[in-house]
């Protein structure tokens, strides 16, 4: 399980989806593609975090229950 200090959004992260958004022509479209970058990988983000708890609320319960 990933630690929680790996939620945010590192800069390699943020430059990463920024240049993937680089490719396309027109600027509208460069934008809305760096948005649904950062978009896909904060969710990538929550996913872990929300793993993270339930991880550790299945801990407590299954000590709780022994």
């Amino acid at each position: 399980m990933k630690h929680p200090s790996t939620w945010c959004l590192s800069k390699d992260e943020v430059m990463a989806a920024r240049n993937e958004s680089l490719n396309m022509v027109d600027f509208s479209e460069k934008s809305e593609a760096f948005l649904w970058g950062l978009q896909r990988l904060t969710a990538n983000k929550m996913l872990e975090k929300k793993a993270y708890f339930k991880s550790i609320l299945k801990k407590e319960s299954e000590q709780q229950n022994s």
